[in-house]
C-alpha cells in the first residue's frame, strides 16, 4: 500500500523546526514498518499526487479537500475547535484525539470516527534508568504571543525554571530563556536529565480533551510533569502527572516536588508502564493499517471491478431477476413500496432498477462512488431487518473473493433482510449452501439472476440449491440470521 501524509509542517529554512514535521517522519516510519511505501507532501504542497492508495491529512491549522479517487482519513490532532463537520464529511475515517470530541460527534449521519489520541516516538523517548543524574525544572515552549498561564504560575511562585523557546523577549522574559530552540534529536536525552518538565494546552485542545504529545514524550522518558487541568487528561493519567489550576494548585504542586520526588518519580514512570504500549506512533500506525487494509480489501473485492463493466445482457437479465422478486413478494403478501438495497450498483445497473416502479431505491456502496449510502466494513450505516430485497451485480472480483471474506460478507447482508425478504443475485458467481433455498431463476445462462431466501424462511416448496459441479449452488456461508 502507498501512503501520501498530507503534513502541515510548511516548506522552508525552517521545516524540522516544526513539530507536525517531527509527528509526520514519526509517523511515516511507523507505517513504513507495518510494510507500507510513504511520501510526505509539506504545506503548500498537499495537491501533488504519488499514485497513493491512501491520503493521511494530520489537521493541525491546515484544512484539506480529499481526491474522492483514493482512500482517505484526517487525523485531528490539534486546534479541534477549528475543525467543521463539513470538512470531515468528505473523508472514509476520522480520526479525533480524544474522547471527548469523539462524543460530540460520533452519532453524525455519514462520518466514521474513531479515537487516536496523540502519542510518541517510542524509538527516541524512552528512559535510561540514570534518574540520578536528572537536574532542574524545565519548560520546552515558544510564546505564542501571550505569556501563558504555566509560566505566569511558575514566576509568581518563584519556581526556577529553565525556558526553552523562541519569543519570550517581546514579553520582557528573555532572561528566563536557556535556549531558543532544542533539536528535536536532542530532545529525548534532554527530558532524560530533568527533574520536572512543565506542561500546557491551547484552549481549545483543553475544552474537547486533547492530550498533547508533550506529556507523552516527558513520560516515555521516565520524567515526571506538572500540566494544566481538564477531565480527560485526568481520566488518563490519573495520579501519574501533577496538575495546577491556578497559582495556588501549582505552589501545592511545587511543594510535593521538593518533598515528595522519589514517589512523584515513581507514579510517572509507573503510569507510562500501564499505559505506554498504546500511546506510541506504533500503536497508531497499527491501527491506521488495520483499518485501511480492511477497506481497500473490500473495495477491490466487490466494488471497484473495472475489468467487467455491465453489459446490455446484464442488464436485462438484472431486471428480470428484480420483476422475478417483486412477483414472488406480492405472493407472500408484501403489498407496500418494496424497499430495496442496490449494493455496489453500476450506472446501467442503477437505471435499469429505478425503471421498478414497486420498489423503494437505495443504493450503498464500500468507499466512495456513485451510491446513496457510505457502507462500512460492519454495514452499520443501514438498518437490519429493513430491507424486502437486497440486490447484487456481477462482480469476477466477488467470485474470487476468499470463502471466509465472502461468508462474512453474506451473512451481514442476510442480517438486513426483512422477515419475507430476499437476495437477487448472480447464479454463476455463488457456491453452494444448504443454508439458503432457492426460489427460482431468471434470464438465460451466462447471465442468470436467482431469487434466494434464509433455508429457515423458505417456503415448503423451495429447494436448497444443489452443490455440484455441473450446477453450482447459490451461497457459500453460514445463516446470520
Amino acid at each position: 500500500m502507498k501512503i501520501s501524509i498530507k503534513n502541515p509542517a510548511p516548506l522552508g529554512p525552517d521545516l524540522q523546526k516544526w513539530g507536525d514535521y517531527h509527528f509526520g517522519v514519526a509517523l511515516a516510519q511507523a507505517l513504513e514498518k507495518q510494510g507500507a511505501t510513504v511520501v510526505q507532501h509539506f504545506w503548500p504542497e498537499w495537491d501533488k499526487d504519488d499514485g497513493e492508495d491512501l491520503v493521511i491529512v494530520l489537521r493541525g491549522k491546515r484544512s484539506h479537500v480529499p481526491p474522492p479517487s483514493k482512500l482517505s482519513l484526517i487525523w485531528v490532532i490539534s486546534h479541534p475547535g477549528t475543525v467543521k463537520f463539513a470538512e470531515l464529511a468528505p473523508f472514509d475515517m476520522v480520526f479525533v484525539a480524544s474522547e471527548t470530541h469523539y462524543q460530540s460527534i460520533a452519532n453524525v449521519g455519514g462520518l466514521k470516527v474513531d479515537i487516536a489520541r496523540q502519542c510518541t516516538d517510542s524509538r527516541a523517548f524512552f528512559a535510561d534508568g540514570c534518574d540520578n543524574l536528572r537536574r532542574g525544572i524545565s519548560f520546552v515552549a515558544n510564546s505564542r504571543g501571550i505569556r501563558r498561564e504555566m509560566l505566569s504560575w511558575a514566576i509568581e511562585a518563584g519556581a526556577p525554571i529553565d525556558l526553552l523557546g523562541r519569543h519570550w523577549q517581546a514579553l520582557d522574559l528573555g532572561h528566563l530563556v536557556k535556549a531558543q530552540y532544542v533539536d528535536n534529536a536532542k530532545l529525548p536525552d534532554f527530558y532524560r536529565k530533568t527533574r520536572l518538565a512543565l506542561n500546557d494546552h491551547w484552549s481549545d485542545m483543553a475544552h474537547f480533551g486533547y492530550i498533547n504529545n508533550r506529556i507523552f514524550d516527558c513520560l516515555a522518558c521516565g520524567t515526571p510533569v506538572l500540566t494544566d487541568h481538564f477531565p480527560e487528561l485526568q481520566s488518563i493519567c490519573g495520579d501519574g502527572v501533577l496538575y495546577a489550576r491556578d497559582v495556588t494548585s501549582f505552589r501545592k504542586a511545587m511543594q510535593d516536588y521538593v518533598l515528595g520526588y522519589p514517589d512523584m518519580l515513581g507514579r510517572a514512570q509507573a503510569l507510562w508502564e500501564r499505559i505506554g504500549a498504546n500511546y506510541s506512533f506504533e500503536a497508531r500506525a497499527a491501527q491506521i493499517w488495520d483499518w485501511a487494509n480492511t477497506i481497500l480489501s473490500i473495495r477491490k473485492s466487490l466494488c471497484h471491478d473495472d475489468d467487467r463493466p455491465a453489459t446490455a445482457a446484464d442488464v436485462a437479465h438484472l431486471e428480470a431477476g428484480v420483476r422475478e422478486a417483486v412477483n414472488h413478494l406480492r405472493t407472500q403478501g408484501v403489498t407496500r413500496s418494496l424497499t430495496t438495497l442496490h449494493l455496489c450498483p453500476s450506472p446501467q445497473g442503477t437505471s435499469a432498477l429505478f425503471l421498478v416502479k414497486e420498489i423503494t431505491y437505495l443504493s450503498a456502496g464500500f468507499g466512495r462512488g456513485p451510491w446513496h449510502v457510505l457502507m462500512d466494513e460492519k454495514m452499520s450505516m443501514v438498518a437490519d431487518g429493513h430491507f424486502d430485497m437486497i440486490v447484487i451485480e456481477p462482480s469476477d472480483n466477488f467470485e474470487r473473493l476468499p470463502a471466509q471474506d465472502k461468508n462474512m460478507l453474506i451473512r451481514r447482508l442476510q442480517s438486513k433482510l426483512s422477515q419475507n425478504g430476499v437476495l437477487v443475485a448472480p447464479d454463476a458467481q455463488l457456491s453452494g449452501s444448504d443454508e439458503w433455498c432457492l426460489l427460482s431463476k431468471a434470464g438465460m445462462e451466462p447471465h442468470l439472476f436467482a431469487i434466494f431466501v434464509p433455508q429457515d424462511a423458505g417456503p415448503e416448496n423451495a429447494v436448497s440449491a444443489p452443490s455440484s459441479p455441473s450446477n453450482p449452488s447459490p451461497l457459500a456461508l453460514q445463516s446470520g440470521r
